[in-house]
């Protein structure tokens, strides 16, 4: 019991990001390392809503806080196989202007579609995503998200460590196509009552407006609270 607590205090001490400063510096560098932290709270309405409300904290190297989002949805399960909801996201992060770092807001409405399927104890899932971007100063954009992940059966140890991986491509309006990848590996877990939360390493690739690539690697964390 008394891991269990240390776990779930070190994730919420992480979730904060208490270990990282916020503040400005040089725009992303190729194999740059970053953390990414994410809390919500979510809960059942009637027999098949479902409602999450959390925020999203991110770091990175040289530059500390560079991206914080509050974030609300709602989610209706039509079946065991698909569900679909629409979500609103509050964004604040820096762009990068003449090698300095500046604040802006992003508001981002966003509508997805979900099929889920399970075999033989193994869950494929595959996400569509519609995001509208309406940016300070900025071009508004239309970005279209595709994530597939896959789910292992196994659960191992008393946290339940379940491997997954997953991989999500971003295509967007106004950047000629494919704009990002990322791809996941980690364990989901169980840490104590309705407290669950997940650990896992991300490979990022962006292409920025000059058509160039660059790649950061990702250590992060999530800690949800199901009501």
């Amino acid at each position: 019991m008394k891991l269990n607590r240390l776990l779930i205090l070190g994730l919420l001490l992480a979730s904060a990001g208490i270990f990282s400063r916020p503040g400005f510096g040089s725009p992303a560098r190729d194999e740059d390392f970053g953390a990414w932290n994410q809390s919500d709270v979510e809960g059942r309405w009637r027999e098949h809503w479902k409602w999450r409300l959390g925020e999203d904290l991110r770091f990175r190297e040289h530059a500390g806080l560079y991206y914080y989002e509050t974030h609300a949805g709602l989610q209706y399960q039509f079946s065991e196989w698909l569900a679909a909801g629409g979500e609103y996201l509050e964004v604040r992060q820096t762009r990068t202007l003449k090698g300095k770092d500046f604040w802006y807001w992003e508001e981002r409405p966003r509508v997805y579609a979900t099929l889920s399927q399970k075999m033989k104890g193994w869950s494929f899932d595959d996400r569509n995503m519609l995001e509208f971007r309406f940016k300070q100063n900025a071009e508004d954009t239309l970005r279209y998200r595709n994530q597939a992940s896959v789910t292992a059966p196994w659960k191992w140890t008393r946290f339940e460590l379940q491997p997954y991986a997953s991989d999500e491509i971003f295509i967007e309006t106004s950047r000629n196509g494919l704009v990002e990848n990322r791809l996941y590996g980690g364990f989901k877990l169980r840490l104590w009552r309705q407290w669950r939360g997940s650990i896992f390493y991300l490979r990022q690739s962006q292409k920025n407006n000059a058509g160039s690539w660059k790649d950061l690697d990702i250590l992060g964390t999530s800690l949800k609270l199901a009501l």
